[in-house]
């Protein structure tokens, strides 16, 4: 990291040890413990859900360790849109919308030095929750399958090119995006189109029935169960290279984890620096046309 991307992210850092530094003195502790006790309620009962889950596939002979694979491979899934959608919320709001960029773009920095440092801050608020609820997840699988220090390790290690991925690929589209349309405009179009995928995601997991996964008696065979597990593995989908990563440390073979480890951060890094090119060419532009946004 530059020195001139540590200088930029300081005034955002020095604001938060500030803000730590008033809610320690003054009167938000009762607000901080509320808020804190939810967090960690959520947090074991999600640690306690997934560990009796994953508990009763492994009692079951054959097809536990499948399920528990398929669960892991939703969890995923699920996530990285996630992020995607919180990525490109927050990519608007940090790039375009936010009032100290006229400043920032006045001084004498580099437009890439600039992007990154604004794309950085979009990565920690996007990534936090994600990060943080997905801790139990991985910690109920690593007692359940009886992993070693190293599969935390590695499953840290893929839940960041994660996160990584998700946020290079929603500032790219942000970069295009805001090239052609004003970002204002984005942002609603967005939060329409996030309400709208929900609304038809609920609709096709009624649809195909995921829980008739769980019943293989409803299929003709053996063979036809097992490839309908198989459905949603796709190899050149970046979330089944988190899924191999983490499938792969559970049962110690380090080698393919590691390959598919390093297939995502090299995915990451190529994505960040994509962005990077883009950014020099279509930051300022799409800066521009944001100014033409009616301000509420």
């Amino acid at each position: 990291m530059s020195q001139t991307i540590r200088t930029l992210l300081r005034p955002r850092l020095t604001g938060a040890a500030n803000e730590l530094k008033r809610i320690n003195q003054g009167n938000h502790r009762s607000r901080i413990f509320m808020f804190g006790a939810v967090g960690m309620a959520f947090w074991i009962g999600s640690f306690i859900l997934f560990f009796r889950v994953l508990t009763y596939f492994r009692s079951v002979e054959d097809f536990g360790n499948i399920l528990a694979v398929k669960l892991l491979s939703m969890m995923i899934i699920t996530f990285f849109a996630l992020l995607i959608f919180s990525s490109i919320i927050n990519s608007l709001s940090h790039m375009y919308l936010s009032r100290d960029m006229s400043l920032l773009l006045a001084m004498p920095v580099s437009i890439q030095d600039l992007f990154m440092s604004r794309w950085l801050g979009c990565v920690f608020d996007s990534s936090w929750m994600v990060v943080a609820f997905s801790l139990p997840v991985l910690l109920s699988y690593g007692l359940v399958f009886k992993a070693g220090f190293g599969f935390y390790l590695t499953a840290l290690g893929a839940v960041l090119c994660l996160c990584m991925i998700a946020c290079a690929a929603s500032s790219l589209i942000v970069l295009l995006g805001a090239a052609a349309l004003p970002a204002g405009k984005i942002r609603t179009l967005f939060v329409i189109f996030g309400v709208a995928l929900a609304i038809l995601l609920i609709v096709v997991l009624r649809i195909i029935r995921p829980e008739q996964l769980v019943n293989p008696d409803s299929f003709a065979s053996v063979v036809l169960y097992l490839n309908s597990m198989q459905a949603l593995s796709v190899p050149y989908l970046p979330t089944t290279w988190i899924s191999d990563t983490i499938r792969f440390s559970l049962t110690a073979d380090w080698k393919m984890s590691l390959f598919n480890l390093g297939l995502s951060a090299s995915f990451a890094f190529s994505l960040i620096f994509i962005n990077q090119v883009t950014a020099d060419k279509l930051y300022f532009r799409g800066f521009s046309r944001a100014q033409t946004t009616a301000r509420r």
